[in-house]
């Protein structure tokens, strides 16, 4: 597991992932033109941002132009808190799971799956999700119109939050 504690980005780590933000196909070179630096510089910060866990690369597949119709985030809610982790563990082996998270509330996972219609979607909660030792109870929220697939925009965000920190008198 990559320790997290002392990874410093930089300005141009933020630039990098922008731009690959922007157009995660964009090569070192066009990355390099862009910001004004050398190849090698481009290629040694993104090395190192996928060494540290940072930065993986993964290619986005419209599910729908592939097939799948039904999409659903999942909440499920384990019997006891010891039985989370070995339902997570279940969970992750299932090929329609796309996103799975520990949350904080009335629940304790959250799912987001993808299946190839309701059927698929009804029997992978019923026949599947539901049988999972130490599952108390499920909940489905059907998912009718995507209207962003997109990862955060890190740049925005980033500098949203050096405002928010700076004194009122100093905000950009």
């Amino acid at each position: 597991m990559v320790d997290n504690t002392n990874i410093v980005i930089d300005e141009l780590d933020y630039s990098i992932l922008s731009l690959l933000h922007t157009d995660g196909r964009m090569s070192f070179s066009d990355i390099a033109r862009e910001l004004a630096v050398a190849v090698n510089t481009v290629r040694n910060h993104i090395a190192k941002m996928v060494d540290n866990g940072i930065l993986t690369f993964i290619a986005h597949v419209s599910p729908e132009k592939v097939g799948f119709q039904a999409y659903a985030n999942i909440l499920i809610s384990a019997e006891a808190s010891s039985m989370v982790e070995p339902i997570a563990e279940e969970l992750l082996t299932y090929p329609e799971v796309s996103s799975l998270s520990m949350v904080i509330g009335q629940y304790d996972l959250l799912l987001d799956v993808m299946c190839y219609n309701n059927e698929h979607l009804s029997n992978l909660i019923m026949d599947r999700i539901q049988k999972i030792p130490g599952v108390e109870r499920t909940e489905t929220i059907m998912i009718i119109k995507v209207l962003k697939w997109a990862m955060t925009d890190l740049m925005a965000l980033k500098n949203y939050w050096e405002n928010v920190n700076l004194p009122p008198n100093e905000l950009k």
